[in-house]
């Protein structure tokens, strides 16, 4: 591995600078047309062309979930491929657990046995995620954020701050739990849950 692009370099992107170790990241990549405020020390980089020639492999550093699907897409179809995970040295990953490539483990969250992350999943801050969860590719589980033991949670999800899922649930995928909501009983995909018991605001159009 010659060195590791990343790819946005917003506030979470600057966060995500700081969890990797030193000397990992040897770029950052962002779209023409944007003003950025990137992490001091990396060169940024407005194509892909440029990007090859820092790095070898790359990990997602923005929130947006379509966004990230589309430079994911975008970054394979340059040549270059999803880092190893990498978690915080503050961290606590069971050796029993498995991280899908891209896979990003914040400061101090815990991540238990038997437990597996799709690819490109990022895990901010203090999150914790309990036993034997399955959580799908492209997700963001954002600060504060409990996912109880065996739940299963869908592509493209976005886990809220301070929300909790209770043990084995199911979210379906593309949803979305506001900040704060409690995830009592199973949702399907691309729901909105709010609130504590949370409720769901928003579900698919049937067409």
């Amino acid at each position: 591995m010659r060195g590791v692009l990343l790819i946005g370099a917003g506030a979470l992107g600057r966060d995500v600078a700081a969890t990797c170790a030193p000397g990992v990241l040897t770029a950052v990549f962002v779209e023409p047309g944007f003003e950025v405020r990137h992490p001091p020390g990396l060169p940024l980089v407005r194509d892909w062309e440029a990007a090859r020639a820092h790095a070898s492999h790359f990990v997602l550093g923005l929130l947006d979930l379509p966004q990230r699907r589309r430079l994911d897409q975008a970054a394979l179809l340059a040549g270059l491929l999803p880092a190893p995970p990498m978690a915080s040295p503050s961290s606590s990953v069971s050796p029993h657990a498995e991280l899908g490539p891209g896979c990003l483990v914040g400061n101090n969250v815990q991540v238990g046995a038997g437990t597996c992350l799709g690819g490109h999943v990022l895990l901010m801050h203090n999150a914790v995620v309990g036993h034997d969860v399955v959580i799908g590719a492209n997700c963001v589980v954002l600060p504060g954020a409990y996912v109880g033991g065996y739940t299963r949670i869908g592509d493209d999800c976005l886990v809220g701050a301070n929300s909790v899922t209770a043990p084995g649930v199911t979210v379906g995928a593309g949803s979305v739990l506001a900040p704060g909501a409690a995830c009592l009983r199973d949702i399907g995909p691309a729901s909105v849950l709010i609130g504590n018991p949370g409720r769901v605001v928003r579900r698919p159009v049937a067409t």
